[in-house]
């Protein structure tokens, strides 16, 4: 809390000629676990300051702890560098157009369920029919490094505070079928948090049992911030940075991956009503680089495949030598010489100087890297993650 001076104290101890007094502009939290704006920092040798709660402080300095913004303290390394995570986003964003763009977004619609927008907000709506739903994902996988922690923000809004046979659900999930996932989710009336691993039981928190700031959050029909940051071990959940939960992994995965996709889902079951569920943005961020330190694969002449990864990863730049006429090389999304090409020579001419086809920052490749070379021999390194 804010540290008062004793001005007695200090003039009978000679003055204040060592006293300096700095403002420290920080969230720090009192002894009631309340956050406050601002803090002192008093580096004082020769003075006894006194605190606004007591008078019976030692000569010596007198330290408040730091917090960001979402109540965490902010730390130092061994080397007193202040430690900090630059945020970059890995997939989703807002929206233009009067549907989700398909280059970057899926839409499921079911029973004449829809996907519409306007003025940059989505609406995922349902009808009165029986089992109409509206879920759109972004195409692109949260790509999870271990050692940094991933987030997804969105600016959501329900359009009303819950209606009878229906659930509607902001979150992180692998597939469409929800198997392995994490979200904010409305059913009925009966707000909740949820988590689902593929073989295990779901875990659901309902309102009024919350392990956060507080037990129980309002529902209501405005825009709010809701925010989900998670690891490999623990998933918090946010709403207008008011921590609502906290799952925290024991003996058995919360989610069994965390390579997971931003989703919005609204769904009737049976006989509903026309319900809406809106957004002004999906966006999955992670907190840290996310470029890893990669690692490289040569290949020399033709080859009817390699497989270089199983998984997620991200493909760096490829260089290519020796190319006898006709050459090709082919990289794919994949575990084998099928499905999506990441990258393809197509047939080159004799080249006796090498070259590099660099991708910046990296092409993010989700179900494996496989290289082919074919019609003819070169050389070729791949260098990856």
């Amino acid at each position: 809390m804010t540290l008062a001076r004793d001005d007695n104290r200090i003039a009978g101890l000679g003055g204040e000629s060592t006293l300096t007094r700095t403002i420290i502009p920080a969230k720090i939290r009192d002894s009631n676990n309340r956050i406050l704006t601002e803090s002192n920092l008093v580096n004082s040798t020769d003075t006894v300051i006194n605190p606004a709660t007591s008078d019976n402080q030692t000569n010596k300095l007198q330290y408040s702890r730091l917090l960001d913004s979402w109540g965490d303290e902010v730390g130092s390394t061994m080397i007193d560098e202040l430690m900090v995570s630059e945020k970059n986003r890995i997939c989703g964003g807002v929206f233009n157009g009067t549907t989700p763009d398909t280059n970057f977004y899926t839409s499921v619609l079911s029973a004449n369920g829809t996907a519409t927008i306007s003025n940059s907000v989505l609406d995922c709506a349902t009808t009165i029919d029986a089992n109409s739903s509206s879920m759109v994902y972004t195409n692109t996988i949260g790509r999870y490094i271990g050692g940094s922690m991933n987030h997804l923000r969105g600016i959501f809004r329900v359009g009303d505070t819950g209606v009878v046979n229906n659930t509607r659900q902001i979150g992180c999930t692998a597939l469409a079928d929800l198997a392995d996932s994490f979200y904010f989710q409305l059913s009925g009336t009966t707000f909740s948090v949820v988590a689902n691993t593929t073989g295990l039981a779901q875990i659901k928190i309902d309102n009024g049992s919350f392990n956060g700031d507080q037990p129980s959050y309002p529902m209501t029909d405005t825009f709010h911030t809701w925010e989900i940051l998670f690891t490999n071990r623990k998933i918090e959940f946010y709403v207008d940075k008011i921590l609502i939960h906290t799952l925290i992994q024991t003996t058995n995965p919360i989610c069994g991956t965390r390579h997971l996709r931003p989703f919005m889902r609204n769904a009737n079951t049976g006989v509903g009503s026309v319900a809406h569920l809106y957004t002004q943005s999906l966006t999955m961020l992670t907190w840290g680089k996310i470029k890893t330190q990669p690692k490289y694969y040569n290949q020399i002449g033709i080859t009817t495949g390699v497989l270089l990864k199983v998984g997620i990863g991200s493909l760096h730049l490829i260089n290519i030598s020796g190319v006898v006429n006709n050459a090709t090389v082919t990289l794919y999304d994949n575990t084998s010489a099928t499905g999506t090409i990441i990258y393809t020579t197509g047939a080159m001419t004799n080249q006796t100087v090498p070259l590099t086809v660099l991708f910046n920052d990296g092409i993010q490749f989700a179900t494996g890297l496989y290289l082919v070379i074919s019609a003819a021999n070169c050389n070729c390194q791949v260098i990856y993650e």
